[in-house]
C-alpha cells in the first residue's frame, strides 16, 4: 500500500466515523422528536432492541416498543456522550453509545435522567459506501 492509498484509508475511516457519530445524534433527535417515519430508516427489518431485560426483534416491533414508551413518558431530552467504534472490517462496525435521557414526564414527583450505553452494530450497505443507515442491534440495559 502507499502512502497515498494509507492516506485515502485513513481519510475514509474518518469519514465513516463522522456518519456514524451523525446517525447517533441524529437518531437521539429523532426519538425526541417522536418522529417514528425516521427513527424506522435507523433500523433494519430484522433488527433487535432490549430494553430493561424485554427485547423487541424484528423493526416493527422495535418502533412499536418504541412508540409506548414515547407514549410513557411524553417530551424526552436525549443527549449523546461518548461512542467508541469497533472496525469488524471496511462495511461492518459494532460499538457502544453513551448518552443520557431526560423524561419531560414527572414520575412520581421526580424526573429522572440516566445513562444509556447502547451497544450496536452497523453495516453499510455495498451499493450506497457513502452512508451508513442500516442498524441493526440496539441494546439498552436498565440506566444507572
Amino acid at each position: 500500500m502507499t502512502e497515498l492509498d494509507e492516506i485515502r484509508a485513513q481519510l475514509g475511516r474518518l469519514s465513516d466515523r463522522a456518519s456514524i457519530q451523525d446517525l447517533v445524534n441524529r437518531y437521539a433527535m429523532a426519538v425526541d422528536d417522536h418522529d417514528l417515519e425516521t427513527v424506522a430508516g435507523m433500523y433494519t427489518a430484522d433488527a433487535c432492541f432490549s430494553r430493561r431485560g424485554r427485547v423487541s426483534t424484528g423493526r416493527d416491533a422495535v418502533l412499536r416498543s418504541l412508540e409506548k414508551s414515547m407514549r410513557r413518558y411524553g417530551p424526552t431530552i436525549h443527549t449523546p456522550h461518548t461512542l467508541v467504534i469497533t472496525w469488524d472490517d471496511a462495511d461492518h462496525a459494532h460499538g457502544v453509545a453513551t448518552g443520557h435521557a431526560e423524561p419531560g414526564r414527572m414520575s412520581a414527583g421526580r424526573c429522572a435522567a440516566g445513562q444509556w450505553p447502547a451497544k450496536w452494530k452497523a453495516c453499510r450497505p455495498r451499493r450506497r459506501r457513502t452512508s451508513w443507515p442500516a442498524r441493526r442491534c440496539f441494546s439498552f440495559p436498565t440506566p444507572v
